[in-house]
Parts: structure tokens; sequence; C-alpha cells
């Protein structure tokens, strides 16, 4: 019981002794703000570093919009020759190196083809490449 009386003495003295010396320079207000500052911008980059966003495919007309949600990546323009699954299939697997850490999803937008949404999710989710 004595050896966990000390650790408490000492514990207790040392933070009692700091906060009389902030006090004492007119450092605690300064030093209080400073350490709000410092704990809300290491939760917010705690929060973020691992962020991922959706990937929105919208057709229009003969073009397809790459959006990684509202910036735009890139577009291409179809042909009446190619197909849609093709093109998308083989647009993912060609730019899944630069999408794979920052996609968690693929979205359609204006069109649907459920088999290829569920095809190209299962590419980003088991990360394949």
């Amino acid at each position: 019981m004595g050896y966990s009386i000390s650790h408490i003495f000492i514990i207790d003295t040392s933070i009692i002794s700091i906060l009389l010396y902030l006090i004492s320079k007119g450092l605690l207000l300064f030093t209080i703000i400073s350490s709000f500052i410092f704990i809300t911008f290491s939760i917010y980059i705690n929060n973020n570093i691992n962020r991922k966003e959706r990937l929105n495919i919208i057709k229009d007309r003969d073009t397809l919009y790459f959006h990684l949600s509202d910036d735009y990546l890139f577009s291409i323009k179809l042909s009446k020759e190619d197909k849609l699954h093709d093109i998308l299939l083989s647009t993912v697997e060609n730019e899944m190196k630069t999408i794979k850490n920052i996609v968690n999803r693929i979205d359609f937008i204006n069109f649907k083809d459920d088999g290829l949404n569920r095809k190209l999710n299962a590419l980003i989710e088991n990360d394949i490449y």
C-alpha cells in the first residue's frame, strides 16, 4: 500500500508543480488552447488517413465520365462498335493500380448493369492487383 501511495504522491506533486509554474508564467491558457488544437488536429488526421471514396461512372450518349465522388478524373469516347462491358472492364483493370487505394465502391449513373457492377466492385474489394 505504501508503494502505490508514493507513486500517486509523485504524480500529483508533478502535475500540481507544472500547473503552478504555468499559472505563474501566464502560460496556462496558452497550454490549454495549444493542447486542444493539437488533439483536434491529430484526431482529424487519424480519421482521414485511410478514407476512400466512390468512383462514379456516368454515361452520357457516347461518352463515359469517371468521377471520384465529385472530382472529374477522365473520360472515354465510345464508338458504335465498342461494347460497354468490355470497355469498362478493361479501363478499370488498367487503372486498378491507381484507384485501388482511393476507391471503396464503383457506382453507375445513367445506365444499369448489375452483373458488371458486381464484377468491378469485386475487383476492388478482393484487391487482386
